[in-house]
């Protein structure tokens, strides 16, 4: 019996209801607690139900991770501070660029075995797959595989498909059953050191489409990933909060623990330590002279504006940008607190830049923050407090969390609430996009006649659709004029390999 991390028991079990064609392909004993990537076969017609469901429970497409018949989704789940990454693929292949094609999903598919809400690989494909994901992609072992290899030896004596291609793929002086002796004596080593001549004969056997495919794959690959992430625009967060608030160190944890890259840049508006209250408290220190007040002073609009702009550079590579403080501390002290001009100066320092994508006001009491770092005073830390939740009822973008409870609950929370943000904003993005995408599909589909079958995936001509097609669905939706071009060349190209 297999233990289920709670939000895989709930996708698992949404697949099932709706019909999915689905299986786990490795590591079934780890999905109480995931280690890296959970690996599914999924069927190449369910793919479309399957991005509805993930869709619904908040998991997001890793589009720089298409590749073809490859797409990665990764989600968060805060009661246990868990990101699960799902890695999906519609069919079985190996090697450093996936050229060593191993079958249609549907065959392995029919043969898997249900386990409540689980779909596993039979015994027998499951050894296979395992023993050639770590000889021909990880040109390693790792415990857990050679545990669950020794575990499937018995089964892999049964004469399936997958064995098959795997006994004709053998180098001379090497067969089924001498890899099978090796997996039981546990020489592993030299599993990997035949593993180069294992893929040469499996090239060796379809020539001109394994060598087509690795070469699509790789040089797909650089453009791929820099266009894609140029239009999965990154967002921005503002962690407000007087000092004790524990916004650097919340800024800090969600920076080592998020999935998606975090950048943190800061943008108070005076030198750390001294925060503007209004009672009391001066936005500079006391002593530097006339000069120096004036520079400082005018200075602080140029360093909000290329710590923003720097801020939109990480932004437009698609990273998380996490706003140590922002420009709404000027909006702080009241205006019966401060002289007209000084009023009227800081009212345009607070909205001198765009307001950020989301703000986050860490709610502290005042003697808990003086316990926590000892600056200022209670009172006027319990005042700041008071002036930032008058402030967060007048912003819609602004949210208010309780920041007085642990540490790791705090942190939750926060990475929680920026991930459901997230999630909304590329959902919101596309929407938009989905009668485009739309209209791409049937222009890339409208050359063939006949439905894309598994089968057309060895012809080398076909693997140009096949392989790119989720890259051209993502990057031809602006330009019309090239997705004809796309169904023009893949008319062209299927036309020519027919007459060939």
């Amino acid at each position: 019996m297999h233990d289920l991390h709670p939000q895989l028991h709930a996708i698992f079990a949404a697949f099932n209801q709706a019909g999915v064609r689905w299986c786990v392909l490795r590591d079934e004993a780890l999905l109480a607690a995931p280690i890296g990537d959970v690996d599914l076969l999924v069927a190449p017609a369910d793919m479309g139900r399957v991005r509805k469901i993930l869709t619904a429970r908040q998991y997001l497409p890793i589009a720089s991770s298409n590749r073809g018949t490859r797409c990665e989704f990764v989600g968060y789940h805060a009661p246990s501070e868990t990101w699960i990454a799902l890695d999906v693929v519609t069919e079985l292949a190996y090697g450093r660029y996936h050229g060593l094609r191993a079958g249609a999903a549907a065959e392995y598919l029919a043969r898997c075995q249900h386990v409540r809400e689980l779909r596993l690989l039979a015994p027998g494909d499951a050894f296979w797959a395992v023993l050639l994901r770590c000889m021909l992609d990880k040109g390693a072992f790792a415990p857990r595989h050679t545990v669950r290899l020794r575990a499937l030896v018995d089964a892999a004596h049964t004469d399936t498909p997958l064995a098959q291609q795997v006994a004709s793929a053998c180098p001379s002086g090497w067969s089924r059953a001498r890899l099978l002796e090796y997996v039981t004596r546990g020489e592993w080593s030299e599993l990997v050191r035949v593993a180069p001549a294992l893929a040469a004969g499996w090239r060796h056997r379809h020539p001109f489409a394994s060598r087509w495919r690795a070469a699509v794959n790789r040089t797909s690959r650089l453009p791929e990933t820099a266009l894609l992430r140029l239009r999965q625009r990154g967002m921005s967060v503002a962690l407000l909060g007087p000092d004790g608030a524990g916004k650097s160190t919340l800024a800090a944890n969600i920076m080592l623990s998020y999935y998606f890259p975090v950048r943190s840049v800061y943008m108070g508006l005076w030198q750390r330590g001294t925060p503007y209250s209004g009672s009391g408290a001066h936005p500079h220190p006391r002593g530097t002279g006339v000069a120096g007040r004036v520079l400082e002073i005018a200075a602080r609009l140029p360093k909000a504006w290329g710590r923003y702009l720097l801020a939109q550079y990480h932004m437009t590579l698609g990273r998380i940008v996490i706003f140590d403080r922002y420009m709404y501390d000027a909006l702080l002290p009241g205006r019966q607190s401060v002289s007209a001009p000084k009023w009227l100066y800081l009212w345009l320092l607070g909205h001198a830049c765009p307001a950020p994508d989301m703000a986050i006001v860490l709610d502290v009491p005042g003697e808990m923050m003086y316990a926590r770092k000892g600056e200022d005073t209670p009172e006027n830390l319990e005042a700041q407090r008071q002036r930032l939740l008058a402030l967060s009822a007048l912003l819609p973008r602004m949210q208010v969390v309780d920041a007085a409870r642990e540490e790791s609950r705090v942190h939750a929370d926060v990475a929680e609430r920026i991930w459901t943000e997230y999630c909304s904003r590329r959902g919101k993005g596309q929407t938009r996009e989905t009668k485009s995408r739309r209209d791409s599909r049937q222009l890339i589909r409208a050359p063939s006649r006949t439905p894309c079958t598994d089968e057309a995936a060895t012809q080398p001509f076909g693997l140009l659709t096949i392989t790119h097609q989720a890259l051209i669905r993502e990057l031809m939706v602006p330009w019309p004029r090239s997705q004809r071009w796309v169904a023009d060349a893949s008319r062209e190209a299927r036309s020519g390999w027919r007459r060939l």
